[in-house]
């Protein structure tokens, strides 16, 4: 297959820096357990802060962060101009000496009232794995997360493991908006990005690389809204594309919409309506009922007998929203091993 070989390089190069010790020797560990605490380390990480300019790791305890007085009525906040790198993860037990990857133990919520994750870095990588990012409420894209923005300096963005559900901006994008700059990675993997609304299209959200490459692996894209125009998720820029093991499934309009970007793979799908460009490889998509578990209870987990079970023969190993990497030779289709 073209993209295969390049695609699986891509796999295993991320896959090596995420689970891999930082090697830069300036490094700070936080380990948070409020709100208050989260913003803290956010800020110390960042320009400005006291650790600006290292590779930092904010460990998040497991519980409920919700923005408000802690963070100035805003979103969680996080900005750099240095050459920092910056993760956030989630699952965390009370000291902060191991983690589940389970996205439901560690919820960012934004009160209905504002944008939950508002993360830029200019040069360093963030990292955003195994959270519920929920309830944000905004007029600007990405009402669940952004990371840089459409700024035109930006750094490689990670998306991995998170439930991105019930965030509503009032203009478009509204789970996600995440961008990655010339020459860096933007990855989304094993996400579940659900009923998200967006008041003038977009209601998942966009994912735009101007990088080597965008990677779009296992993410569960459904029952999204856009009000006037596309529901589903909107990728663009230069970056070579591959977009592989996906569900897009009932969302408005289009589940996805990608004839403005690189696309060079566009394998193992599932899909009710999309919109491509002229794509090289374009192999075993599907076009059928996901069945889900349970998808008015927001159960995303697919049920005993789905056609998307053990569907493709692409494996990546990153850890879904549960907090597994998979085994065997053959993997779903969607955000969950």
């Amino acid at each position: 297959m073209y993209a295969s070989m390049q695609r699986t390089a891509g796999a295993i190069l991320v896959t090596a820096a995420f689970v891999l010790p930082l090697s830069n020797a300036q490094a700070h560990n936080f380990c948070v357990s409020t709100a208050a605490q989260l913003q803290s380390a956010l800020h110390d990480a960042g320009s400005g802060g006291a650790y600006n300019n290292e590779s930092n790791i904010i460990r998040v305890v497991k519980g409920t962060y919700k923005t408000g007085s802690a963070t100035g009525n805003g979103p969680f906040y996080y900005y750099s101009t240095n050459g920092g790198h910056m993760d956030l993860y989630g699952g965390y037990n009370a000291g902060c000496t191991s983690t589940s990857w389970n996205a439901t133990q560690t919820v960012l919520d934004g009160n209905n009232a504002t944008q939950v994750l508002s993360l830029y870095s200019r040069v360093g990588e963030v990292d955003v794995v195994g959270f519920t990012i929920q309830n944000g409420y905004t007029d600007q894209p990405g009402a669940g997360v952004t990371i840089n923005g459409y700024a035109n300096l930006a750094g490689a963005a990670i998306v991995i493991g998170n439930i991105v559900r019930n965030n509503h901006s009032t203009t478009g994008g509204g789970g996600v908006n995440v961008y990655a700059g010339i020459g860096n990675l933007l990855l989304l993997a094993n996400n579940v990005i659900v009923d998200n609304i967006a008041d003038q299209g977009v209601g998942a959200g966009f994912a735009v690389g101007n990088g080597d490459e965008s990677l779009i692996y296992n993410n569960t894209v459904s029952g999204n809204t856009g009000v006037t125009d596309l529901g589903g998720l909107f990728l663009n820029g230069q970056a070579n594309t591959y977009v592989i093991n996906n569900i897009f499934w009932n969302n408005t309009y289009e589940g996805l919409r990608a004839d403005s970007a690189n696309v060079l793979a566009f394998d193992y799908n599932d899909y009710g309506t999309v919109i491509l460009g002229n794509v090289p490889e374009n192999i075993g998509n599907l076009s059928v009922p996901p069945q889900f578990v349970n998808r008015n209870a927001g159960n995303y987990h697919l049920a005993a007998g789905s056609p998307l079970i053990d569907a493709s023969p692409d494996s990546f190993g990153f850890h879904d929203p549960d907090g597994n990497t998979g085994s065997g030779a053959m993997e779903n289709i969607g955000a969950y091993h």
